[in-house]
């Protein structure tokens, strides 16, 4: 009787463990009676908890590397996009001066295609529509208040006007100022004087990376002269580094250090003139340069 009893006992506990097996929790008793999982469970565990640590890992260094993407585009000037003035596209155009020689032709009407000095009153005086504010306009402007006078007079006119000599100096300047435009300037005039003209540095200025555009003074020099200049060192006193400007350089304030100043140039100001400045403008003001020369 006690066999069978000690029988049904063994049958029991073995129906017991076994069931507990096919559940997964297989447990060991240490020396102090604490139950743990065995090592493989204990290993498979540690997987799935790595698992999940490498996951949620990557997700947050991917959305990092999105937002670090995301402020260098922002920090990079846009290329091929003019520079955002008051959050608006801000376009430079020449606009004229006294004293400035231009040529006004009309298409077909070679007696109305003349050249004409700008007065010290600002005014032309055109044939036929007698006299006309320049001063102060751009070159479209004034096309397009001829053309519409010369209507009454001419059959379907069509003006251009281009500049033939300007009076005075002029530089381009563009990029982080705070009023991009062609500054007029007479006699001598360095780096900090045009920056001044042009209304400061914008809060995004690197005043370290002020790039010139120079036209060469060899002829047989192909390609134009690039200078870096840095502001914060005039500021501490160096007074060298206030270089002179000369007449028609163009003077680029850059958001980014400039390491490569070709490779810079290339990439962001020549795209830049092209969509910022004006052809007109740009073109007339080289030329003029050229015939300096």
């Amino acid at each position: 009787m006690l066999i069978k009893r000690d029988f049904i006992i063994i049958i029991f506990l073995y129906v017991f463990l076994l069931s507990i097996s096919s559940g997964g929790l297989i447990f060991t008793e240490d020396a102090y009676g604490k139950v743990s999982p065995l090592p493989e469970v204990v290993a498979e565990a540690d997987v799935l908890q790595n698992r999940s640590f490498i996951e949620r890992n990557d997700a947050d260094t991917g959305q990092k590397k999105s937002a670090n993407a995301a402020q260098q585009k922002e920090l990079k000037p846009s290329k091929g996009k003019p520079t955002l003035i008051a959050g608006k596209p801000t376009k430079i155009y020449y606009q004229l001066a006294v004293n400035d020689k231009i040529f006004i032709s009309v298409w077909r009407v070679p007696e109305l295609s003349l050249e004409f000095i700008v007065g010290p009153d600002g005014k032309i005086s055109f044939p036929l529509i007698g006299d006309i504010d320049a001063a102060g306009k751009t070159l479209t402007e004034l096309s397009k208040e001829i053309t519409e006078k010369l209507k009454e007079y001419v059959n379907d006119p069509q003006v251009s006007v281009m500049v033939r000599e300007f009076a005075g100096d002029k530089v381009i300047v563009f990029g982080e100022v705070k009023n991009p435009g062609v500054y007029k300037f007479v006699g001598a005039t360095n780096i900090m004087s045009i920056i001044a003209q042009a209304g400061g540095f914008t809060d995004r200025a690197r005043s370290a990376s002020i790039v010139i555009v120079r036209e060469p003074t060899d002829p047989s020099q192909k390609d134009q002269n690039l200078l870096v200049v840095n502001i914060k060192s005039i500021l501490k006193g160096k007074i060298r580094s206030n270089i002179e400007i000369n007449p028609n350089d163009i003077i680029y304030v850059s958001r980014t250090f400039v390491s490569n100043v070709k490779e810079f140039y290339d990439n962001w100001i020549s795209p830049q003139l092209r969509t910022l400045v004006d052809y007109e403008s740009y073109i007339n003001i080289r030329k003029t340069n050229r015939n300096k020369q």
